[in-house]
């Protein structure tokens, strides 16, 4: 990560992945369903 990237972030930057959803295709997970994936992963 830059020092710019982390700069906004600090200064409460809004960030929007539209243009990687557009773009590449890109489809997000929701936090939720990512983090229990996770937990059921390790739990195997």
């Amino acid at each position: 990560m830059s020092t710019d990237q982390m700069r906004n972030i600090k200064q409460g930057g809004v960030f929007n992945g539209s243009k990687a959803e557009r773009e590449l295709g890109l489809a997000y997970t929701p936090i939720r369903e990512a983090i229990e994936e996770e937990v059921a992963t390790h739990r195997k």
